[in-house]
């Protein structure tokens, strides 16, 4: 009983999950990636529902094996985002950013990670399947050291997702400082720049500990600035940002981009420039530069 109604409750899920999924991409609503992606995104929920359909297709003819086959299939496809994520880390960790553009989410990797989040998953467990239809020590040998590998590659990429994003938003939900990125926000929504960056620095002189001044803050709200086009006040924002850490080669190269977006071709160079000089492994800058001609 339990698991019937699971299972019901799952292809309930991933259905919606899929309908949801082909909406927001068809509508417009997704904002980030190419043509590409929402195409490739658009096919993997007509998968997703296809795979849905004959998993239940198969449950009510009561044939258990075929549903069974169809079913772990479904819960491969519905579960590509979370390959996509292991596999997108994994590939910054061990390349660096490397193969796509950070300001438009887009490039060869992702689409690459677009379709791998699909058949990847699906070519192992066709591979899985095969192995158990065809007996033999020496095939099941190959396919059982396949999934091995598998699976450690699957443990690192959960490492770096974990140290690249969960551990930095735990570590955010338990901070008891409040955010100056958000107050900063509200009060150059409300009186204009002059007046937030007045306040920022009255705060960070008067009450250091009381609001979260780390880097990330005005960066974040500085790539918001940027995404609505308003490029000067994102400048101001990365401006302030190299102030506050002027020895961080990030900081720099956030403020490059917002010169790059502004047009100013020759302040984005330098800033790049001085991003890399401090940290001459950031290949965003040396990406950056080649664009810009400068290299």
């Amino acid at each position: 009983m339990f698991h019937r109604w699971n299972g019901r409750l799952f292809v309930l899920g991933a259905f919606t999950q899929a309908i949801t999924g082909i909406y927001l991409t068809v509508s417009g609503r997704r904002i980030v990636g190419d043509i590409t992606q929402h195409t490739i995104s658009v096919l993997g929920a007509l998968l997703i529902i296809f795979c849905a359909a004959l998993a239940l297709r198969y449950a009510m003819a009561r044939d258990f094996t075929t549903h069974r086959r169809w079913a772990l299939r479904l819960f491969l496809v519905a579960s590509a985002s979370w390959f996509f994520r292991l596999g997108f880390f994994l590939t910054l960790v061990v390349f660096g950013p490397v193969g796509f553009d950070p300001t438009t989410f887009s490039g060869p990797l992702l689409t690459f990670w677009s379709l791998a989040q699909y058949l990847l998953p699906l070519g192992v467990l066709e591979l899985y399947f095969f192995a158990q239809g065809h007996p033999g020590v020496a095939r099941r040998m190959a396919t059982a050291g396949v999934l091995f590998v598998l699976t450690l590659t699957m443990a690192a990429g959960v490492a770096a997702v974990s140290m690249a994003n969960w551990v930095p938003r735990v570590k955010a939900g338990l901070d008891s400082r409040k955010s100056i990125a958000q107050t900063f926000a509200a009060t150059m929504k409300s009186s204009g720049m002059d007046a937030a960056e007045k306040e920022y620095r009255n705060l960070k002189a008067a009450t250091p500990v009381t609001y979260k001044f780390d880097e990330d803050e005005l960066n974040s709200l500085g790539y918001e600035l940027l995404r609505a086009n308003k490029f000067k006040d994102a400048i101001r924002i990365f401006q302030l940002n190299v102030e506050a850490y002027p020895k961080s080669g990030n900081t720099y190269d956030s403020l490059a981009e917002g010169y790059m977006d502004d047009g100013d071709k020759a302040l984005a160079v330098a800033n790049y420039e001085k991003s890399l000089q401090l940290n001459p492994k950031n290949r965003n800058a040396v990406l950056m530069l080649q664009k810009l001609n400068a290299r």
